[in-house]
């Protein structure tokens, strides 16, 4: 559960012990994102509750030392399939929930594990969802990344053993889990932008604006199974018009890629 700070290549601890964390299986202290005005932030955490694991969402005062506040609480959580990718974006936070090994939940979506969540930034349900809930698309397996790219809101998720998925996100959507993988003939599901058989395992998502021109505008990934960071070139018509594997085996499981600070790549 620490948190750090990455200085000049240095790493400076900030939060030695985020208290009340479950380190259990692939749960734990997951998502972090800051307020975009405020001294705030936020994580996903995998908790102990009183019937199990559970996962919940906590705001940290960084005024006050990161004091922890539980913002939504009692998220299903498992060993497997937490989600734990929180965004920030068009004043709200979007907040990624696996199925908690219990598939069957990405079909319902009265119950916020299986889904993509919208909420604000106290923790409420956001005013313009589908769903009087804080759920805004469901049918999700195990979602880990989130990026916005020309207004869209993107996601990557873990397929079983196949079919990895790009999602573009939209309000009230289902995605299908577990009932398809990847596209299908069910005009009640969405299909991905693309899949993957066999599976890649990816991680993450984030959109390069750095100073490669080449890679302008291009979706980024790590991958874990595949052990390579991603690159996707959409086309005007959103769908995929290239891809490339980079580091292919060089540095093993790559959790996550993001644009830092000075537009670089890190991952």
């Amino acid at each position: 559960g620490r948190i750090a700070r990455l200085v000049e290549g240095e790493v400076e601890p900030v939060v030695d012990a985020v208290p009340g964390v479950e380190h259990v299986g692939e749960g734990g202290l997951l998502g972090l994102v800051f307020h975009p005005t405020e001294p705030y932030a936020y994580t996903h955490q995998t908790y102990e509750a009183d019937d199990g694991l559970a996962n919940r969402l906590v705001r940290h005062d960084l005024t006050d030392d990161w004091a922890s506040e539980p913002l939504l609480t009692g998220i299903d959580g498992a060993r497997i399939h937490d989600g734990g990718r929180l965004l920030v974006h068009d004043d709200a936070l979007y907040v990624t929930c696996g199925d908690a090994s219990t598939a069957e939940r990405g079909q319902d979506p009265d119950v916020l594990a299986g889904s993509v969540l919208r909420v604000t930034f106290d923790g409420d349900p956001h005013p313009d969802n589908p769903f009087d809930s804080p759920v805004y698309s469901y049918g999700h397996r195990n979602p880990q990344g989130l990026a916005v790219r020309d207004g869209r809101l993107y996601s990557t998720e873990h397929g079983p053993h196949v079919a990895d998925e790009i999602n573009v996100l939209r309000p009230g959507e289902n995605y299908g889990w577990p009932d398809a993988t990847g596209p299908s003939d069910d005009d009640r599901f969405t299909d991905p932008v693309t899949s993957y058989t066999p599976t890649i395992a990816p991680a993450s998502a984030t959109v390069y604006d750095g100073p490669i021109d080449a890679w302008q505008g291009d979706f980024f990934f790590g991958t874990l199974v595949a052990e390579h960071l991603h690159r996707v070139r959409f086309g005007d018509d959103g769908g995929v018009a290239g891809e490339a594997r980079l580091f292919d085996g060089e540095f093993g499981r790559i959790r996550t890629g993001f644009t830092g600070p000075d537009g670089h790549l890190p991952a």
